[in-house]
């Protein structure tokens, strides 16, 4: 698939976003995959619309963030910043989109509506390093790490200082996300991958 990124959905089936063919598909656990592609350009990360089996965010390598319908196969532009963008997670109570944006070294963050449009879009913190890797605990605080050293740091909901939270080994954590609380990973850990060293730790944090 060349550089691809992926996702689990409820069903059971992947989500995979390939950014050498500007696609986003699915493929169900037999490795069949529907004729509807979704047509994005340089697809990076990808995050679930709270409330929603079919709707996702998409950013691409353009600095664009797409929503995506799996549903009936639209694509729309929702906010464009010509920015090299990172990480990207969702807060689904509180309804807030999170994403990196390495070249300034900075996490922005924006309200959700009910259809996926996004609207309140702020700087939430600057001074993070390469913040390639996002993930949201239940009270809202999120969770940033990247090309820093193996630092992962924790902000606020409303943002503020980011505090260093633990240090992994790796120094280019790339992906972050908690355990769902079944079939023995914790809910109450965070996954972390570092993909220089191939590496993949947990980190007890508690949510």
């Amino acid at each position: 698939f060349g550089s691809s990124t992926l996702r689990v959905l409820p069903d059971g089936d992947l989500l995979i976003a390939n950014s050498y063919r500007d696609e986003v598909f699915r493929v169900d656990p037999h490795g069949r995959r529907p004729e509807r592609t979704l047509r994005v350009r340089s697809p990076l990360e990808m995050a679930p619309v709270p409330g929603s089996q079919t709707l996702f965010f998409v950013t691409s390598q353009s600095g664009d963030i797409h929503l995506a319908d799996l549903a009936s196969g639209d694509v729309k532009i929702v906010d464009t910043g010509n920015l090299r963008l990172g990480g990207l997670a969702v807060d689904p109570v509180r309804r807030k989109l999170f994403v990196g944006v390495p070249g300034r070294s900075a996490v922005h963050s924006y309200d959700i509506g009910a259809s996926g449009q996004l609207s309140a879009h702020t700087t939430l913190a600057t001074n993070i390093a390469q913040p390639t890797a996002l993930a949201v605990d239940r009270c809202g605080g999120l969770y940033v790490a990247g090309a820093d050293g193996g630092n992962v740091r924790r902000l606020g909901p409303q943002g503020g200082a980011a505090v260093v939270v633990a240090r992994v080994p790796g120094p280019d954590v790339t992906s972050l996300e908690f355990g769902p609380g079944k079939q023995g990973w914790s809910g109450d850990s965070l996954f972390a991958l570092d993909t220089s060293s191939g590496s993949f730790y947990e980190i007890r944090i508690g949510r």
